[in-house]
Formats: structure tokens, sequence, C-alpha cells
């Protein structure tokens, strides 16, 4: 084996010496956000209250079986993964812990045991909980007042879900086998339903949803075409795609085929010996040709009769589904996680994107409370309207989201709104609710020259506006065209900017140029009322202002006509030139405290270029610019402070001294705080005193547009009020204790003694050996545990196999962890 050089392996012993560790950064952004729209994952009841949980520490509850609903969360970082009730009180796991509620779930008390996600579900007998990690099962008393305890330890295993029946733990291993745990003598057997039940049912492979009714084990077999794009085809996929059900009534001993017909979805409930699922479905309006989503809610006897109890009911929302290339941005996701009988008539089903459906009568009608999936393509307006009201509108259907309970419950668009728009091209909101939807369209006719010849006329744009005064419960239809505004093969006209003055609003129509013209084309600025009547209007002869060439702020707009940087007042009656000598590629970014910023595009050669932001003062009618600056950037204002963003990245830039000193600014890593891949933020604005958070997530792509689902959160700088943490105690504390490595270097064997006072499994707290990098290397199966008393081991390692280095080997248990260094030569 080769040898390290001296000098290096003196360096290496100093590092050792100081005992390294592999640290998990702990680095805060400087607030915490509360996410509003979550998945739900599953809904509980216990009498009282009724959860909807999910992820971001989401909790959405009801205390009138359904009428209202308010909201709390438990921390950002919280997945709630499950929620059981035990004599009234509420028990929920998180990838880190456990929380408790004695208060029908409206405040929480968490005890925590992990510092990375480890749990994954679980169940319990009215004694203990049972919860399962990757490989293994822990088990701690109802009271969570003991230790946690390693009930059962796997050594090659993926855990998946568990369930409890008397005596009996069972265990769905890898999505394809159950384990079967006797609880008192730790005997364990492995079932497998495909070599004894489904042998020749080759349709259904991974097994999930395993449940206990009464004295019956059930759980499914999932239909292998599920994820088939060809079988989900929105009207055909609850036909194409049939799951089976099975069960056992002698604690897994034998198994049968309950049903082969639960449609689609995976969520089923046993009432009185039936099986009843409600299942997604898709259907489409021949009025719009579009396509929507509605849900059926079948029944199954002990027979293998099916009814469907709604009766082909629609839901009256706007559900859309996504197809063609819109799927490709826009995933459908609309699907019953869960759902619940609250009382003999009441249900309660819950789903992923704030997902909430009840059904007051049993299951025979049925009515969307929630449903939150804003597309953001190029457009979004979010408005907060007293503390409760809040509307989001985006330029991808269903267009409108609205809450009047503060985000607790969201709701889109009745589908059957006359004058409702087929699409948008601009957003206009008034700070009374008022908005409108505008939708730009050409209209063209024919000029037949023979009978072979003809030539296509763009004859006129029309601006079709859909207002709404009533927060999108009614639209009111109008049509604006001028004969001057004209659309050929040569020039168009669109909407280029818009401003809100109060009661009235400021729309610009600027020139699209298609191909060279003999003269440049007008602007017109044109005033409405909220009714949208023309009030006034003004022309700017000559000049053709576009998205990037003017910046209107107020009353004033600013210009940029090259060479020359120009500003009116008065809607083009008179310029004034601000600066002279711009040269071209340029456009407008920002506006803040009488400061212009501008982007500037070099192209030195064909097919590079350089981009530097220039900044003009004008107050001192001074030009600056910056060079090294982290290209492409979008800035917003928040509480008089500048942030800059990178679409897609999650990074802010903050510019706590403003524009004027824009090249001092921190960079902000905001992943942690965020907490997904692909996620930035676009926009904070301040609501009553609170900021609130755009998070984008990009969702896919058609040719150069990107498109990202739109979630809001809540800037808060204290911890969760709802969840008081309770302290770790000295019974979750192991102090751990080893000696210097023997010999060190080593070449073949290295030892180790090791010491420890509290409760800890050391062949479970073992995890391996890493490198430097943090890269596993060998298997604790090479590593010898010897244990010589209660509290005191060695551990020896056979390195030999290994390059020369410095390793780690590394334990972990509930708690803590650590890290012994290992030099090999």
């Amino acid at each position: 084996m080769l040898q390290l050089p001296l000098p290096n392996r003196i360096l290496i012993l100093l590092l050792l010496l100081l005992d390294l560790t592999f640290v998990h950064s702990n680095e805060k952004f400087p607030l915490r956000i509360e996410r509003i729209s979550t998945d739900y994952n599953g809904v509980a009841f216990n009498g009282k209250n009724i959860l909807a949980y999910g992820k971001y520490g989401i909790i959405t509850y009801s205390t009138d079986k359904g009428e209202t609903w308010n909201q709390i969360c438990l921390g950002d970082k919280l997945d709630i993964l499950k929620i059981i009730e035990l004599d009234g009180d509420f028990y929920a796991l998180t990838p880190y812990s456990i929380l408790k509620s004695t208060d029908d779930g409206l405040n929480w008390v968490q005890r925590p045991f992990f510092d990375e996600p480890t749990f994954r579900d679980f169940t319990s007998d009215g004694k203990f909980f049972y919860i399962i990690s990757e490989k293994a099962i822990f088990r701690i008393d109802h009271l969570l007042k003991g230790n946690l305890e390693t009930f059962y330890q796997f050594e090659f295993s993926s855990l998946n879900e568990i369930e409890i029946l008397d005596k009996y733990l069972f265990c769905i291993e890898s999505w394809y086998y159950i384990y079967k745990i006797n609880i008192e003598t730790k005997e364990s057997t492995i079932i497998d339903l495909h070599q004894t039940v489904l042998k020749s049912e080759t349709i259904v492979r991974d097994i999930s949803h395993l449940k206990v009714f009464g004295s019956t084990i059930f759980v499914l077999a999932e239909n292998i075409n599920q994820n088939n794009s060809l079988y989900n085809q929105p009207e055909y996929a609850d036909i194409n795609i049939r799951h089976y059900l099975l069960k056992s009534s002698d604690y897994g001993e034998n198994w049968e085929i309950s049903t082969r017909n639960v449609r689609l979805t995976k969520e089923y409930q046993i009432f009185d010996d039936t099986v009843y699922f409600l299942t997604h479905k898709g259907w489409k309006d021949t009025l719009n040709f579009n396509y929507y989503y509605t849900i059926t809610y079948f029944k199954i006897d002990s027979s293998g009769n099916e009814k469907e109890i709604n009766n082909n009911e629609l839901l009256d929302r706007s559900i859309d589904i996504y197809t063609g290339e819109f799927e490709s941005f826009a995933p459908n996701t609309f699907r019953v996680n869960m759902f619940t009988k609250i009382d003999n008539e009441t249900i309660i089903a819950v789903g992923p994107n704030k997902t909430i459906l009840r059904s007051k009568n049993n299951g025979a009608n049925w009515e969307l409370v929630s449903y939150f999936k804003p597309i953001v393509g190029s457009i979004k307006e979010v408005k907060f309207f007293s503390k409760d009201t809040i509307l989001v509108l985006t330029s991808i259907r269903p267009f409108i989201y609205v809450s009047f309970n503060g985000g607790a419950t969201f709701l889109p668009p009745k589908r059957n709104i006359e004058n409702f728009p087929n699409g948008l091209d601009v957003i206009i909101v008034w700070d009374d609710g008022t908005f409108a939807l505008i939708n730009q369209r050409n209209f063209l006719h024919t000029i037949i020259k023979d009978s072979s010849n003809y030539t296509i006329i763009y004859d006129s744009t029309i601006f079709e506006i859909f207002y709404s005064k009533d927060f999108g419960q009614s639209f009111s239809k109008k049509k604006f065209k001028r004969s001057y505004i004209l659309n050929n093969d040569s020039l168009g006209f669109k909407i280029v900017s818009k401003k809100v003055y109060n009661d009235k609003l400021l729309l610009t129509f600027g020139a699209r140029l298609f191909r060279q013209v003999d003269t440049i084309p007008d602007t017109y600025f044109y005033f409405f009322d909220k009714s949208f009547n023309v009030t006034d209007s003004v022309v700017i002869p000559k000049k053709v202002l576009n998205e990037y060439s003017h910046l209107l702020v107020d009353s004033t707009i600013f210009f940029i006509d090259n060479p020359f940087l120009l500003r009116t007042s008065d809607f083009g009656k008179h310029w004034d030139t601000l600066y002279t000598t711009l040269s071209d590629n340029n456009s407008f970014i920002f506006y803040y405290k009488n400061n212009l910023l501008i982007n500037k595009i070099i192209v030195p050669k064909p097919g590079t270029f350089i981009e530097k932001m220039l900044i003009f003062d004008l107050q001192n009618f001074s030009m600056d610019s910056i060079e090294t600056y982290p290209f492409p950037m979008s800035f917003f204002n928040y509480n008089d402070t500048i942030f800059g963003y990178k679409p897609y990245k999650p990074i802010l830039y903050k510019f706590p001294l403003g524009i004027e000193n824009i090249r001092n600014f921190d960079s902000i890593d905001i992943a942690q705080l965020l907490n997904e891949e692909g996620s930035f933020i676009d926009k904070i604005q301040n609501e009553s005193g609170i900021g609130i958070c755009h998070i984008l997530k990009k969702v896919g792509s058609v040719f150069y547009s990107t498109y990202s689902e739109l979630n809001l959160a809540k800037i808060v700088y204290d911890e969760p009020k709802y969840l008081p943490v309770e302290p770790k105690t000295d019974r979750d504390i192991v102090y751990f204790y080893h000696t210097p490595p023997y010999p060190m270097p080593a070449r073949n064997i290295v030892q180790i003694k090791i010491y420890w006072d509290g409760i800890l499994h050391l062949n479970e707290a073992l995890l391996g050996v890493y490198d430097v990098m943090g890269n596993k290397v060998e298997d604790k199966e090479r590593i010898r545990v010897a244990l010589r008393d209660n509290g005191y081991g060695e551990i020896e390692w056979e390195c030999s196999e290994v390059p020369a280095g410095p390793y780690f080997i590394l334990l972990r248990w509930t708690g803590g962890s650590k890290s012994i260094p290992v030099v090999v030569e």
C-alpha cells in the first residue's frame, strides 16, 4: 500500500487531534416563513375537530364539521406525515419528532428525537407507539415520557408503512413485501403476496395502503399502468387503471382478493364491511372544449357488486386538466389522498394542492371546499383585502383563486360563469377588489384575387376586457377597438404598460414591428373608468414604446429612445432629455428613490455578449455602470429595502444601502429556507405589516417559456406559537467517549476502545466508514464490534482494502452522533 509522505502524515495527525466531526450546517436565514398552501397527506377527527394535515407543518382545521375552516402552522420544515387520535387527543408524526395536542389540535407540544429526517410512519396499540425508519422499528410509550428504544432492527430493508393488529406488527418493505412481527416474541415472517395470491396477476405489482378494519387487514396491489401517460388519458384513466384490494382475516396467514376494481385512486375505506373509494375523473366540456376534473364515489359490497353513489355528478368549480403541450408545464396532480367519515352523513376528503372536499349526504353529492394550484407564466397578481380576503390571478387557467378566510382555503371560479375569459394577456386589480382580465385577439379576413391567389389581412386588434366587481363570482365583458389600431403583416399593437390611479386606469398601446416599415408608428394612452368606458386618450406621435423601452412612475414616463434618455410628465406633450449618449440594447429594470436601473447588453462579436448595469441618478443627472454583477437580475422593494433575485436560483441579493450604493450587497442563500429544488422568491409584499413571500417552483417549460407553481408564505420572526418545543432531557442524551485509534496511522487493522453512558444500541448506531468528502467507503459489515461490559466496548476495523488517507468511522444515535478520525497509510 502507498505510504503518505511524512509532512502530509504529520498534518493529517494534527488535524485529527482537533477531533474533526461531520457537521450539519444550521446556518439560518434571518427570518422564518409559514407557507399558506400545502399538499394534504391525510385527515383526522376526534369527535370535535377535523384536521387536514400535510407538508410545511400546516394544519387546516374545522370545529363545525367543515362549515368554516382556519389554519395553523407548526413550522415550515415539519412535514406532518400522519395524525393518530387516541382517547380524544391527537398525535402527529414528522420526520424528526412526535407531536401531541390535548386541546383538539389547536396547540401542540413536540418531542424531538432526530436532527435529520428519519421517521416514515407510525401506529399505536394504545400503550406504545411503533415508529418506522428506513431500517428500524422504534417504540415509545403513548405518553411520550420514556425513552425511544429500537424495537426491531433490519439489516437490509426499506420500510414504507406500518400497521398493528392485536400482537402483530405488519410492515410494507420496498413496496413489495410485508413483514409480520410478533410483538411478544419478536419472531418475524415475510409475506410475499406475489408468490401466494398474485401469481398470475401481471397487471399489479407494488403494494401500499396497509389498513386494519376490525379484525381484518387490507392492502392495495397497485396497477402497473398508473404512471403510463397512454393509460392516463383524462377521460379513460378510471377505466384503464384498476387496483386490487387484498385482505386477510387470520393475521396474514391467508390472503384473498377482495376486489379488482379500486379505480385510479389508491385511497379506500371500509364501512360496515363495504369497500368505498373516492376517485378523480376527467370529463370534456363540449361548450368550451376544456377538460375538467370531477370525482366519483363508489362502493363494492361483499359480493363484489360495484355501485356509483354520486351518479356522475360534476363539481361546479374549475379544476382544469392540462392536456397536450400544457401538461408539460402543469402536471395534473388532482387526487384524493385520504377521506374519512365524520358522522353518518358527513365525509371529508383531502389531497394535494390544498384540496378539501365535503359531502353532507353520505357521498351522494360533493362540494369543493378548497383547491389551490396557481400556475404562473409571465404575469401574476396577488392582492390582499382586509385580513381575510386574498385574490390570486395568473395567466394560466383557471386564472383566479380566492380565499375569504386568510388563506385557510382557496377556491377557483365556477365553471358556468357567463362572460368568463378563454385567455388573458393583461391583469388589472384595484384596491377595492375590482379586477379585469384582458385578452388580445387578432381578427383577419381573406381577399381573393383570383381562383389561385389570395391575401390574408389582419385588419384589427380587439382587446376583450372581462371584469369583475365581486371577486370573480360574476363577470362583465367589453370590447375595445379603434380603427387606427390596425394589425397587418408589418405592424401590430399590444398593451405594453398599465397603471391604476384611484378610480382610473391607464393602458399604453405600443406598436410591434414585424418587419421594416417606412414610418415610425405612434403610441396611444387610453384612460378608462372601472366599467372600462374610455374617459380620455393621448397620442404620442412617432415614438415606439414597448415593455422594455419605457417605465411608468406615477404620472411620469421615462423613455429610452436611443441614444437619448427622455422624460415626460404630461403624457408626451413635452419631453426632457436626461442623457444623450446611450447606445443600442438598453432596457429599463427598476426605479427607486430618484434612481433608474438600466440593463445594457454589449455584443462585441456575433454569438457573444457582455451585460452591464447602468445607474442613472435623477438628481445629479449622472450615469454610473457596474460590470461585475450577478446578471441577469430583477428587483423588488420590501420595507424600503431593495432585493434582487435571479429566476430559479435560491439566492436573494439584499442592498441595505440602496441603489446609490448598489455595489454593496449581501448574497443570501435561501435554499435552506425554501427546502425545495427549483424554488425561488421573486417578490415580498407588505400586507398590514406582514411580509408575504411569493415562492415559485419550476414545474415545466414549453419552447422559450418557463412555468412555475405559486405558493405564498408569511414572514415570521418568532417560533411557532402553536408549538412550544419540549427540551431534550437527560434520558435522550448519550455521553460518548473513545480512546485514540491504535495504531495511528494504521495499515491493516485499527482498534478503538469506546465508553458511553445512556441508552445506546451500538450495532444500530454504527453507520460505516467515510472519506473526507463524506462518501461512504465501507459498510459496517467490515467493522467488528465487541461489547465488553455495559457501557464499554471495542471497535475493530480491517482497513487494508482502502487507499491511504484520512477516514472517519461514523456513529449516529437518537439525539447525537460521533465521528472517529482514522488515518490509513
